[in-house]
């Protein structure tokens, strides 16, 4: 039985852009993110293209609790998620089923390095 799908949303964190307006202008206009690091902590000096927020900034957009530990990856699927929810008119009542796609990065790899 075929099934019908409808994409109502998109939701984009990335090194280009905060969300899906400003990663599009960015590509639009062939701009790069790529860049030395600034917001990971590591060991490796190699260019990179990271999203330009702290992970403070980023639980307090989120309104989430600065003592809870989350990772670099949650935080911005969290932030494209909302702006997923938000893109999509749906009121997530119960009342249609609803499927979520998600691409990441390393999903967390920075707190195990």
């Amino acid at each position: 039985m075929p099934q019908n799908i409808y994409v109502t949303g998109m939701g984009i964190v990335s090194g280009i852009g905060l969300n899906v307006d400003e990663t599009l202008s960015s590509l639009k206009n062939q701009q790069s993110g790529v860049g030395k690091i600034k917001y990971l902590q590591t060991v490796h000096d190699i260019p990179c293209s990271e999203v330009p927020l702290t992970d403070s900034e980023m639980k307090e957009m989120l309104h989430l609790d600065e003592s809870q530990v989350y990772t670099r990856a949650a935080l911005m699927a969290m932030l494209a998620i909302r702006e997923t929810i938000e893109q999509s008119g749906l009121q997530l009542d119960g009342s249609c089923k609803v499927a979520f796609i998600n691409g990441i990065t390393v999903g967390g790899m920075e707190k195990s390095e």
